[in-house]
């Protein structure tokens, strides 16, 4: 799996920097591997929730190391098709998964997370560390 595109989602990192010796470990692993890249959403839910200016630092020197993917008028207008076509199924999904899941799918990329909105989403490759394998929905 070198050199995959992996977005890791905010849960996974939250458990990772909470320090879940699972969670941890297959990060550690990706790092090693220079296969995480990141992107806004993830980088401003985790930013918002954390209180401590060190840990902060901490977290803001970590992510320099990793790749950034930036949203752009096609991943917008790919992220409001794809929220337009899952609420005429039924399906509503928060904006912030909407914008990870369409920049993960404009970039060939992975979505690392036990977040069940992904599993409705279609075209979304899932990376399990478990298995060591993607999961993909169609």
């Amino acid at each position: 799996m070198k050199n995959a595109c992996i977005i890791v989602d905010t849960c996974i990192w939250i458990e990772y920097f909470r320090g879940v010796p699972k969670i941890k470990e297959a990060i550690t692993i990706l790092i090693n591997e220079h296969s995480l890249s990141l992107c806004g959403i993830v980088v401003y839910e985790l930013f918002q929730g954390i209180k401590n200016p060190k840990e902060r630092e901490m977290v803001q020197s970590d992510f320099e190391a990793f790749p950034y993917l930036e949203m752009n008028r096609s991943t917008w207008e790919k992220a409001a098709n794809l929220s337009l076509s899952l609420r005429n199924k039924g399906i509503t999904i928060p904006p912030s998964d909407l914008i990870l899941a369409s920049l993960a799918l404009e970039n060939k990329c992975m979505v690392f997370t036990e977040d069940a909105h992904f599993d409705t989403i279609p075209g979304i490759s899932l990376y399990s560390p478990e298995a060591s394998k993607i999961r993909n929905h169609s």
